[in-house]
């Protein structure tokens, strides 16, 4: 039997993967989906604090305010991504993830979201990403492992990495159809996309547009041999 809740109130960062992580404890009860509406509202991230989708559940993000202005911040006491995946999936539809405050240094990895797990997933419809002001790898968006990472719509814009300044793929894939990622920047290599690590079949791009990157290498670099980056379009 599949039952839907309508929750309101949830003002805090963790409020949803606290939601979600104590419903899935409950009996009999798997693969949570959870929906979070903006409605127009900024959720601050401070410290430590992100969303979180873990174990089989789905988080989906949108915005039903008619302006679009629901936004989900770092604030410059952040220490973590804003979007953490652990075998979940992740699905942005309107809204927007800004970590433009969110410096890591060359440290640690993974401006908006980072994704870490084999059966990651997340994916872009619509909405905004704002990448962070400084991490190591991925100043947008972090894949380890198998993880996918499929960008459809929406924009990804401002992300600064060492490496892949808007995305950093390490062993894992990225699909783009539609969307565009402007405006990231690298401090060496793949100003926008950066692919790395062996397995996987890398990256493909059929749609959507690439532009405004900067790096001392490559804009858009794959590396290791049996890493390809296919394009077909956009």
């Amino acid at each position: 039997m599949k039952q839907i809740f309508l929750l309101q109130g949830l003002n805090c960062p963790n409020c949803a993967a606290r939601i979600e992580a104590d419903i899935n404890k409950l009996p009999r009860v798997e693969n949570v989906q959870l929906n979070l509406c903006l409605n127009g509202h900024t959720i601050t991230m401070s410290g430590a604090g992100r969303l979180l989708a873990a174990t089989g559940g789905e988080l989906n993000i949108t915005d039903c305010d008619v302006n679009g202005k629901g936004t989900i911040k770092a604030d410059e006491d952040s220490t973590e991504s804003i979007i953490r995946v652990n075998n979940g999936t992740v699905n942005l539809y309107a809204g927007t993830l800004d970590a433009a405050a969110l410096n890591k240094g060359n440290a640690a990895s993974g401006g908006t979201v980072w994704m870490n797990e084999v059966n990651d997933a997340f994916n872009m419809y619509g909405g905004k990403i704002v990448g962070a002001a400084m991490v190591k790898n991925g100043g947008a968006i972090y894949v380890n492992k198998s993880g996918i990472v499929s960008i459809h719509g929406g924009i990804i814009t401002g992300g600064n990495a060492v490496n892949g300044g808007a995305v950093y793929v390490t062993r894992g894939s990225m699909v783009m159809t539609g969307g565009t990622i402007t405006d990231s920047n690298a401090t060496t290599n793949g100003g926008a996309v950066y692919i790395s690590g062996s397995g996987g079949p890398g990256m493909t791009m059929s749609g959507g547009t690439i532009t405004g990157g900067k790096a001392i290498f490559e804009w858009i670099r794959a590396d290791y041999g049996e890493r390809k980056t296919n394009v077909y379009g956009g």
